[in-house]
């Protein structure tokens, strides 16, 4: 693998959302199997098959925790290839499943061991949910949850394709990721409060919009992580 870096871009909000939309072409069918196709063959698989034979022959106190185990490494697996094709399109590489896959089995501890944060995160979102369950303060657990997706967002964007593309190593990746973050908070605001908008009016006539503006997002995190780190790749060898 050669790389090139050079001088890391200023964030031109309308610029990095063009060109995100103009990287769909190449996303939509990995996007879509990604989205779609893998959690529902994971839930007829594992859940239906898998989780049935477990309970026949493991007791519920041991097949319960392996199948929260195998559900929750699944969707952090996902979501790290998720990332990874948006970063792949960005960079001019091939943005396919497999391709990202092996990837990020190059990194593989590393990125197992950033697990650990997804799990805090979905702690993190399970608690506030708990908490309005029984509180009904919704004003407060609104503002809760804007914190903590704020704060997560780079550990999604940034920390996982510093591990698995640059080969960080995770605190340097995460150092990294918040510095650039915080540097360049209102640009990286702006982008994803607008394509949060965008995704939104997109669902309204049955969600057909979802078929563009879902990799459009994709795209977006790695247009975003090229520019920021100055990344540059001729050719994937």
């Amino acid at each position: 693998m050669n790389s090139e870096h050079s001088t890391a871009k200023k964030i031109n909000v309308s610029s990095t959302l063009t060109e995100s939309w103009q990287l769909v072409s190449g996303l939509k069918l990995p996007v879509f199997l990604i989205d779609v196709i893998a959690p529902f063959c994971f839930v007829i698989v594992f859940f239906f098959i898998g989780y049935t034979l477990l309970s026949t022959f493991l007791p519920d106190v041991i097949a319960g925790p392996i199948f929260l185990i195998v559900s929750f490494l699944f969707m952090w697996l996902t979501v790290v290839v998720y990332t990874m094709l948006g970063v792949r399109r960005a960079l001019g590489l091939p943005a396919t499943i497999m391709a990202s896959v092996n990837q990020c089995g190059q990194t593989f501890i590393k990125v197992m061991l950033l697990s650990l944060g997804w799990l805090i995160v979905m702690a993190a979102f399970f608690a506030l949910g708990e908490h309005n369950v029984h509180k009904n303060d919704d004003a407060l657990v609104f503002v809760a949850f804007l914190i903590v997706y704020i704060m997560s967002a780079p550990f999604f964007i940034f920390t996982v394709p510093l591990v698995v593309h640059n080969r960080f190593s995770i605190l340097q990746a995460l150092k990294q990721s918040y510095v650039m973050m915080f540097r360049n908070f209102i640009p990286i605001a702006a982008c994803y409060i607008l394509m949060l908008m965008i995704l939104f009016i997109s669902m309204i006539p049955f969600g057909i919009g979802l078929i563009w503006t879902q990799p459009m997002f994709t795209a977006l995190g790695g247009v975003l992580f090229r520019d920021l780190f100055a990344v540059s790749l001729k050719q994937e060898k």
